[in-house]
């Protein structure tokens, strides 16, 4: 069972915690700048004898979409060219031309070789939530792309971290990269990945990378393509596999949680894995996933993929499985999220009745994460809100009985003696009605006799607290039964 891909704030407060330990002082965002012409965003750790900085283009057209893809860019460090990486990608002017085209986010970090340690994964983790947070990111379609240098911190981040890359793509890998082997065998990792070879690479080291990347992070749903020579990072390639990978993982997932015996009861596994069913849900547009010609980025300088070869032969077959499992996958998750609305039909009940008594913030925090774990279903939430129903008829000491004329002075008399030690306002009639403790004419619906017998929570005995003899709880009930 997969485990949720939540970006919380529980990384932030780790990294925050583990600081001091670690060495690092963290320098926030600052306001978005503009570097070179673009519209850029950097985010920057500072270490006793180091720094890692990651920095983000935004697309041209944002926030026009509701939500993009994170693609997150590795390369290894140049101290005379900072920013080769973006230079690389398009000329600077067109990169968010280009992450337009993509759907996309760009962000980029630098690594030394040197500075891989047990702690840049977990920075580059922290950097990546604050894109998330911060802008309009899709967290299913999180793209960690290893470039040169670049290729072995992306492997080695996504063993560590598996949940924070929806798919990985490597572009010409060094000889260290297949050189990688793992302390123990990792799980299989169902995520498409993409490696891109040198075209002057002779010694076969984009398929010795395919064989180490499933022995070290156990990813075997592999392609791998050598493009034309170009100096351009080969975007169309990564454009075409992207449209195919996304929704891949899309569907993995969600397979995964229909298997599954049951789904996680709360918090955001539950939450993530209702998402992720309802990710493959039929929308007003359906999915087109056929592929007759390569996609070309009008905004890259790369070379075009080429239609006539085993890997865009391949990649079109992959797309046109995607139809398949789509046809079949959707009414396996329609009866999986069904079956699932059943079982918290079936909770209502109980949930009301504890929530019945509660106090009104306690009740609100309820509402909401019930409504929040169960997004999918807003009616169940109305359900829950909605006002108690007046009882076909009064509880076993009421039924049957002839309701006594009570005083006022008789109602007070027992909400003295029994009330008065906690709840202050119980001897004044006013006060009961206007914080509508008492509904006049509906004791049914009135807490001051529906709590009666009701613990105030599981640790104790029902009947033993608002506790009340027989002829007293008649008193109540026949009183607030005769006012009008």
């Amino acid at each position: 069972m997969p485990k949720r891909k939540c970006l919380s704030h529980t990384l932030l407060a780790k990294l925050r915690a583990w600081a001091p330990l670690l060495g690092l002082l963290i320098v926030s965002w600052g306001t978005i700048a503009t570097v070179h012409g673009l519209q850029t965003d950097r985010f920057k750790i500072e270490m006793p004898d180091k720094s890692l900085e990651i920095w983000g283009i935004l697309p041209a057209d944002y926030p026009d979409q509701k939500s993009y893809s994170l693609i997150l860019f590795m390369g290894e460090a140049q101290k005379d060219k900072p920013d080769y990486l973006a230079e690389m990608l398009a000329p600077e002017a067109k990169l968010p031309l280009l992450a337009t085209e993509m759907s996309a986010l760009f962000a980029f970090v630098m690594i030394n070789k040197e500075e891989l340690d047990k702690n840049y994964a977990l920075t580059i983790k922290y950097a990546m939530k604050q894109f998330i947070g911060k802008y309009a990111v899709d967290e299913s379609r999180l793209v960690i792309v290893g470039y040169k240098g670049g290729v072995l911190p992306a492997m080695k981040f996504l063993a560590s971290e598996p949940r924070y890359a929806s798919t990985l793509i490597l572009v010409e890998p060094p000889a260290d990269a297949a050189t990688l082997k793992p302390a123990k065998a990792p799980p299989p990792n169902p995520r498409p990945a993409l490696i891109l070879a040198a075209a002057n690479d002779n010694t076969q080291l984009a398929e010795k990378t395919r064989t180490a990347l499933a022995s070290f992070a156990g990813v075997t749903n592999v392609l791998v393509d050598k493009p034309a020579a170009s100096k351009d990072f080969p975007a169309n390639h990564v454009f075409a596999f992207l449209k195919y990978a996304l929704p891949a993982v899309k569907f993995s997932t969600a397979k995964t949680w229909v298997d599954a015996k049951a789904l996680p009861d709360k918090g955001d596994d539950r939450k993530g894995a209702l998402e992720d069913l309802t990710a493959v849900l039929p929308t007003d547009k359906p999915n087109d996933y056929t592929m007759n010609a390569p996609p070309l980025l009008k905004h890259s300088t790369a070379a075009p993929l080429a239609a006539a070869g085993p890997f865009f032969d391949e990649l079109r077959k992959k797309m046109a499985e995607l139809a398949v499992t789509e046809k079949e996958l959707v009414p396996l998750t329609q009866k999986k999220l069904a079956d699932e609305k059943a079982i918290v039909e079936k909770q209502l009940a109980a949930l009301r009745e504890s929530l019945k008594l509660a106090a009104q913030g306690k009740r609100q925090a309820e509402y909401k994460r019930f409504r929040e774990e169960n997004f999918p279903w807003p009616e169940l939430t109305e359900a829950l809100m909605a006002k108690q129903p007046a009882s076909a008829k009064p509880d076993a000491v009421i039924a049957g009985k002839p309701l006594p004329p009570v005083t006022k002075e008789q109602f007070i008399a027992v909400m003295t003696a029994k009330c008065i030690r906690c709840h202050r306002y119980c001897n004044d009639l006013a006060q009961l009605t206007t914080r509508k403790w008492i509904l006049p004419g509906n004791p049914e619906k009135s807490p001051v006799y529906t709590c009666l017998g009701v613990a105030k929570n599981r640790k104790l005995e029902q009947g033993k607290y608002h506790d009340v003899a027989d002829d007293e709880k008649l008193k109540i009930y026949a009183y607030i039964k005769g006012l009008q």
